[in-house]
C-alpha cells in the first residue's frame, strides 16, 4: 500500500469518499441512543433504519452520553456538569481537546465540525479503516484484492464484530494497520517505527480495553513472526522494543490517573481470570455462525453480545470443497506460516476451552483476558489459517460435495436449534446459506459453463459474506446524530428540569440508565463513574465499615437509585444507593388505590373543590399535584389552584399545556403552605381559557382525586 496505490484500492477509496459524503452528510451513526430518545418522548428520533438495541447499553448509556458530556463541557478534561466532577480521561476515548487528541484521528472532526457531524464522521472512519485495514492485511497472505475485500466484509459481518461494534469498533479497526506497517516491503525502518508508534498509541488510547488488545497483541506477534521474521534480529528488535515501550509509556502517561485508580478497584482492577470458560457450542459457532441466537437476536444462554464469535460460513464451505490429496496436505503441514499460526491458534484455543490456571496465563498476560473476550483475536487467527490453507490447496466442486455441505447445514440446524430450542419460526437463519450458496454456484456456472478453483473460492466467499450481511446487518441501527446532539425540548425534559430545580440543582430521578442524564446536561446522581469517587462516598456513608465501604464503592460503577436504606452492590458494575439520601423533596400521596380510577372532566370556567383532612404531622408544602388526564396532550387552558388552611389562603397557576397525560400535574406556590398536625386543607381547582377537550381529574374509589403533596 505504502509503495503504490493499486487501481482497485484507489477505486475503493473513491467509493468510500462518495459513501462518506452521504453517510456523514446525513449524520448517520450506528448508535442505539434511540432508547433514550424514546424515553424522552422525542418526536423526531432520527431513526433511519433498524431498531435501537437495549443490550448495547455500553454505547447508548455510557460512551455516547459521556461524549455528549464532553461536548457540553467545551471538550475539557474534567466533567464540570457532573455531580461527581470526574476526570474524562478514561478507558473510553472521548474527544477531549488536549494533547491526546493527536492519537484520536477519527475524532479530529470535533475540532472543526458540529458535534453531530463529528460523531458521524468518527464512526464512519472506524468503518472505513476496518474494511481497508483488513483488506490490506489479507493481501499480505497472497489473497487477491477482491477476495481480500470480501474477507474484510465477511469479518465485519460476524457476531462478535457487530454485537460489540458501536463501542469496541476502534480496537478492531486500528489493529491491522500495525501489521501492515511492520510488514511493508519497501518502507524504511525508521518510518515504520514512527508510524507504528502513532498508530499503536492511537489503538490503545481510542479505546483502552485490555482483554481485547492483549489478545490481539498476541495475534500481532504471531503474524509478525510469520510474515517478517527479520524483526527478530537484534538490529531491528531493539528499536521495535523501544517503540513498544514508548507506546505503552505514552498511553500510561495519558491515562495514568485512570490506571492508578483502576488497578486498586475490586472491579475491574482485581479481576484475575483462568481459562476454559467458553462453552463448546459457542466455540463451534465459529464454524456454524448462528447456532447461539435467532433472527431476532435472542440468545439461548447469555446475552447476545456474550455469545458473538468471529463466525463465517467460509471456513465450513472451504472444508467441504478442498481437494484432500496427499500432496496438498503435505504442503499445508510443512508450510512455515501455517505452522506458526497453528501453534498460536492452539494456544489460544487451549485458553478458551481448557481450565488453565491464571498463573500460567500470566506468561502472555492472559490472566487479564476472560476467555470469551479472546474470541475476536482467536477468530481472526482462525480465518487467517483458512486463508493460508486455501493458498496451498485447490478447491473442487461436484454434486456430492455440495450435497454433503447442505446436509451438514441441515443436520447442525436440527441439532442446535430445532431439537434443543423448539422455535422453528425464528430459527431459519442457519439455513440462509443454502439458497445463497446455490445461487452463486449457478451464476458462475452460467457465466463460464464451469467453475474452476479460482472462481469457486470467489463463490464461497460471496456466499459467506452475503449470508453474514443478511443475518447481521440489521443488528445495529442507522441513527441520525443530529437527534443525539440537538435534542428537542420535550415535556419529559421540562419535567426533568422541574425536578432538578426543586432539588437545589441536583437531579435525583429513577429510571434513566448509566450516564444518560449527565449527557443531557444534568448534574445527576445516577451516573457512570469509571473511577470511583471514594472521597465523596466515604463522607456520605461514614457509618460503613472500611471493608464494607470498599466492597461496595471501590469499583467501576453505574450509580443506580434503590428504595432501600443502605447502599449495596447490584451487579459487579452497578452500585445501588438509597434514593432518599439524595433528594430534599419529600412526597405524600392521598387517595391512591390499586383499583381503576374514574375520569372527571373539568370544563372551561368550571371548578372543583375538596379537602385534605386531619394531617398526621405538620408540613411545609411547596407544591401540590393532582393526577390528571389531558387526552394525549390535547387539553389546554390554565389550571388555577387555591388552597386554604385555618389562617391563610394560597394561590398558584400553571398552563395545562405543560402537563403530562396520566401523571401528576404539579402547581407550586410562592410561599410554603404551613399545615399543622390535625389541621384540614381546603382546595379549589378552576379551569380558564380552555379551547379543546376538557382536562380530567382521576377520581379514586372514595370519590376523591389523587393528590400529591411535595414538602420539605
Amino acid at each position: 500500500m505504502f509503495e503504490k496505490i493499486s487501481r482497485p484500492l484507489l477505486i475503493s477509496i473513491l467509493g468510500f469518499i462518495l459513501l462518506g459524503v452521504i453517510y456523514v452528510g446525513n449524520t448517520y451513526s450506528p448508535s442505539s441512543y434511540g432508547i433514550v430518545l424514546e424515553q424522552l418522548k422525542v418526536k423526531n428520533k432520527g431513526l433511519v433504519f433498524g431498531e435501537p438495541r437495549a443490550i448495547r447499553s455500553d454505547e447508548w448509556a455510557v460512551v455516547t452520553p459521556l461524549t455528549q458530556a464532553t461536548v457540553n463541557n467545551d471538550f475539557k478534561r474534567y466533567n464540570e456538569s457532573s455531580f461527581y466532577k470526574e476526570d474524562l480521561r478514561i478507558n473510553y476515548g472521548l474527544p477531549i481537546k488536549d494533547w491526546g487528541m493527536a492519537f484520536k484521528p477519527t475524532m479530529w472532526g470535533y475540532l472543526f465540525l458540529d458535534p453531530a457531524y463529528a460523531y458521524s464522521l468518527h464512526w464512519y472512519l472506524i468503518f472505513v479503516i476496518f474494511i481497508l485495514g483488513y483488506t490490506l492485511l489479507f493481501e499480505k497472505f497472497e489473497v487477491s484484492y477482491t477476495n481480500s475485500f470480501l474477507l474484510s466484509f465477511g469479518l465485519y459481518f460476524t457476531g462478535f464484530t457487530q454485537f460489540w461494534w458501536n463501542e469496541k469498533g476502534p480496537i478492531f479497526a486500528f489493529f491491522p494497520w500495525i501489521i501492515i506497517i511492520l510488514t511493508s516491503a519497501k518502507m524504511k525502518t525508521w518510518i515504520k517505527l514512527l508510524l507504528l508508534y502513532w498508530i499503536s498509541t492511537s489503538w490503545l488510547i481510542t479505546n483502552f480495553y485490555p482483554p481485547i488488545f492483549i489478545s490481539l497483541g498476541f495475534v500481532g506477534a504471531v503474524l509478525i513472526v510469520a510474515l517478517d521474521s527479520s524483526w527478530l534480529k537484534i538490529k531491528k528488535l531493539i528499536p521495535l522494543i523501544i517503540v513498544i515501550i514508548l507506546t505503552a509509556g505514552t498511553t500510561i502517561f495519558y491515562l495514568k490517573d485512570y490506571i492508578l485508580h483502576t488497578v486498586t478497584t475490586i472491579y475491574p482492577g482485581q479481576r484475575n481470570f483462568s481459562g476454559g470458560s467458553v462453552p463448546l457450542k459457542e466455540y463451534l459457532s465459529q464454524i456454524f455462525p448462528y447456532i447461539s441466537f435467532n433472527r431476532k437476536y435472542d440468545s439461548f444462554s447469555q446475552n447476545i453480545c456474550e455469545v458473538g464469535t468471529v463466525g463465517m460460513y467460509f471456513s465450513l464451505l472451504f472444508f467441504f470443497h478442498i481437494e484432500y490429496t496427499k500432496n496438498s496436505i503435505t504442503k499445508v503441514f510443512t508450510n512455515r506460516i501455517f505452522r506458526i499460526l497453528f501453534v498460536g491458534l492452539l494456544l489460544m484455543t487451549s485458553w478458551m476451552l481448557l481450565p488453565i490456571p491464571g498463573s500460567i496465563g500470566k506468561v502472555f498476560l492472559w490472566n487479564n483476558v476472560q476467555p470469551e473476550r479472546m474470541e475476536y483475536a482467536e477468530g481472526l487467527l482462525f480465518i487467517l489459517i483458512i486463508v493460508v490453507i486455501s493458498n496451498l490447496t485447490n478447491l473442487k466442486i461436484n454434486v456430492a460435495r455440495a450435497f454433503m455441505f447442505i446436509i451438514t447445514i441441515i443436520i447442525s440446524w436440527l441439532i442446535f436449534k430445532i431439537w434443543t430450542i423448539h422455535d422453528i419460526r425464528n430459527d431459519f437463519i442457519d439455513l440462509y446459506i443454502i439458497p445463497i450458496y446455490l445461487f452463486f454456484l449457478l451464476i458462475y456456472y452460467l457465466k463460464d459453463k464451469k467453475i474452476d478453483s479460482f472462481n469457486l473460492k470467489r463463490v464461497l466467499l460471496l456466499s459467506s459474506v452475503a449470508t453474514g450481511f443478511l443475518v447481521l446487518f440489521p443488528f445495529n441501527p442507522i441513527q441520525k446524530a443530529t437527534s443525539i446532539f440537538h435534542i428537542e425540548k420535550t415535556k419529559e425534559i421540562i419535567k426533568l428540569n422541574n425536578m432538578r430545580d426543586s432539588n437545589n440543582g441536583v437531579l435525583a430521578v429513577k429510571g434513566f440508565a448509566g450516564a444518560t442524564l449527565n449527557g443531557l446536561g444534568y448534574k445527576s446522581v445516577s451516573h457512570v463513574t469509571a473511577v470511583p469517587s471514594l472521597k465523596f462516598w466515604r463522607e456520605k456513608y461514614s457509618n460503613l465499615s472500611e471493608n464494607e465501604f470498599q466492597s461496595i464503592f471501590n469499583r467501576y460503577s453505574h450509580i443506580t437509585f434503590i428504595d432501600e436504606t443502605s447502599p449495596r452492590v447490584i451487579n459487579p458494575d452497578n452500585v445501588g444507593v438509597p434514593f432518599k439520601d439524595f433528594t430534599t423533596v419529600k412526597e405524600l400521596i392521598y387517595n391512591e388505590t390499586k383499583n381503576k380510577y374514574v375520569a372527571l372532566s373539568i370544563n372551561n370556567n368550571s371548578s372543583y373543590s375538596n379537602k385534605l383532612e386531619n394531617f398526621a404531622v405538620s408540613l411545609k408544602i411547596k407544591k401540590i399535584g393532582i393526577l390528571i388526564g389531558n387526552n394525549a396532550d390535547v387539553s389546554d387552558g390554565i389550571l388555577y389552584l387555591k388552597v386554604c388552611n385555618a389562617r391563610k389562603c394560597y394561590s398558584g397557576q400553571k398552563s395545562i399545556s405543560e402537563s403530562f397525560d396520566n401523571d401528576f400535574f404539579e402547581i407550586s406556590f410562592k410561599d410554603f403552605i404551613e399545615v399543622k398536625q390535625g389541621e384540614t386543607l381546603t382546595y379549589t381547582y378552576t379551569v380558564r381559557n380552555a379551547t379543546t377537550v376538557p382536562v380530567a381529574f382521576w377520581i379514586s374509589a372514595n370519590n376523591k382525586p389523587v393528590i400529591k403533596l411535595i414538602y420539605q
